[in-house]
């Protein structure tokens, strides 16, 4: 006997039991019965009854191009099923679904990626299809979204909303791309925001959703078009219109002339979401902390989110490279964020290119864009500014571990290495930290650290000797009981004891 995957059974092996996920309404026959059931419809409380090995019914799939709507205008054409096999061979084969053609679409397309059954087994591909096309239509009605409103945030037809825009948005409803993430009653807010339509970019999914999150546009309606008739009627209009001023809420960066930065020592030109942020990131930060916005905690998460979060995504969006090289990189990394937000664009190949389609891919850059943001102002909320004020307090009183200043403990270990490094240049210290000592919490050693040169560099300031080192063999060397070990690179090295620990590190400043 031979299976589906070619590979041989032993004749006494019992093939294993296929697992059925039934749908909520959905029941399955007695379990006396030996066989699964054949097949079941969604809307009768038992499976209609098909002979053994029949053809099965046709059956709809988003995912090859055929519709799941009855009404569309392309028709969707069922899959069709090779002739049973006789009794006596269980060999399983791959179905050929027929689909519409469209633009460069095949006529026909095999479909290598769904798994093959036997003809004992009918029933999992049309339940399966079934499922993905109700989750395919609900996905066109409705994005759940607890960052962008009130429980299901809608998307609403554009054509609906043109009367209230302006005269001029009815006379033109092709050019018109309206998308809104109103509350889940649908009243949808008095005040819109406007965006260019097309192909979306990272700076404007971001710059929308930051300016919802504002008192003055909070859950405003996202209009997305070029129109400038129709712009001039919104509140705020961001990355289309060529204009920035601030006074009128308009937050545009592609103008000739425009050279605006964050300032506060960054000089890296602004994108529509650094424009955005810059006026409102203050308030923003507050709102998450709940305190005012004066407070100083808000103003170092101010410009700690922005260099750490939204710098980056100005830079890619005005073109600007990371470095000042004229070398190709050794390596693409196609995994940030404005990557990811920009494969959410719909796809050429897609035959769906409605307004419908682009406008919910938009809405998903916002929540994909937003939700990381929100994400990097807790963490420095709760871990950045806490470790922040563990590091200063450190290095405060680093005099009293050892008279050269250059060595610091930290009582409790944190992410020390970026705010050791602006501290240093807040501070303007000139004895620069050579070593932090910390206590491995796992194995209760020591560890003596070597602060490298820069946060994003591999060399040390002074490299700790004795390097690849370990146990009775670094002792002897050193002369310090206890060493446990000194890594290859001489960037770490570990000993058993708080002052077996102190003494190499002082040992190594004198080397």
């Amino acid at each position: 006997m031979v299976q589906a995957t070619g590979q041989p059974r032993r004749p006494t092996e019992a093939p294993r039991p296929l697992r059925i996920l039934r749908p909520r309404g959905a029941a399955f026959p007695s379990r006396s019965r030996r066989s699964a059931p054949t097949g079941y419809s969604p809307s009768t409380a038992a499976p209609p009854s098909r002979p053994r090995g029949s053809v099965a019914p046709p059956c709809r799939s988003p995912l090859l191009g055929i519709y799941p709507d009855p009404a569309s205008p392309l028709p969707a054409t069922p899959f069709t099923r090779p002739e049973p096999v006789p009794s006596g061979g269980r060999r399983r084969r791959l179905y050929t679904p027929t689909i519409p053609t469209s633009g460069a679409f095949p006529a026909r397309v095999r479909a290598r990626s769904l798994a093959p059954l036997s003809p004992s087994k009918p029933f999992l591909i049309p339940s399966l299809v079934r499922m993905l096309a109700a989750a395919w239509r609900l996905s066109q009605r409705a994005v759940t979204s607890p960052l962008l409103g009130v429980g299901c945030s809608r998307i609403r037809s554009p054509f609906p909303a043109m009367a209230s825009l302006s005269p001029a948005a009815a006379a033109s409803p092709k050019r018109l791309r309206v998308y809104s993430s109103a509350a889940a009653d649908g009243a949808g807010s008095s005040k819109r925001v406007g965006t260019h339509n097309g192909s979306f970019h990272c700076d404007e999914a971001l710059g929308c959703f930051l300016i919802r999150l504002t008192s003055q546009f909070a859950g405003a309606d996202i209009v997305r078009t070029r129109d400038s008739q129709i712009l001039d009627t919104l509140d705020a209009v961001l990355d289309v219109g060529g204009v920035y001023d601030p006074s009128r809420h308009r937050y545009d960066h592609h103008q000739k002339g425009f050279s605006e930065v964050f300032g506060h020592g960054f000089n890296t030109k602004l994108s529509s979401a650094g424009l955005v942020y810059k006026h409102f990131g203050k308030e923003i930060i507050a709102k998450e902390l709940g305190i005012d916005e004066d407070h100083e905690d808000v103003h170092r998460l101010y410009h700690a989110i922005y260099k750490s979060f939204v710098e980056g995504l100005d830079a890619i969006d005005n073109g600007i490279n990371q470095y000042d090289t004229d070398q190709p990189p050794k390596y693409v990394n196609n995994t940030h964020l404005s990557s990811r937000v920009g494969r959410l664009n719909p796809d050429w190949t897609d035959p769906d290119q409605s307004p419908e389609k682009e406008n919910a891919a938009f809405q998903q850059a916002m929540i994909l864009a937003g939700s990381e943001f929100m994400e990097s102002v807790r963490f420095h909320v709760k871990s950045w500014l806490p470790a922040r004020s563990i590091v200063l307090e450190c290095l405060l009183s680093r005099g009293e571990v050892d008279p050269s200043g250059e060595i610091m403990v930290l009582d409790r270990f944190c992410p020390w290495k970026l705010h050791l490094f602006e501290l240093e240049e807040e501070l303007k210290i000139d004895a620069l930290t050579k070593y932090v000592l910390y206590q491995d919490v796992r194995s209760q050693s020591w560890r003596v650290q070597a602060v490298g040169v820069a946060p994003d560099r591999f060399e040390s300031r002074k490299a700790l000797p004795w390097r690849g080192m370990r146990d009775d063999e670094l002792s002897a060397e050193t002369g310090i009981p206890g060493c446990v070990f000194v890594h290859m690179s001489g960037v770490i090295g570990g000993n058993k004891t708080y002052e077996g620990a102190l003494e190499m590190a002082r040992a190594a400043l004198k080397c």
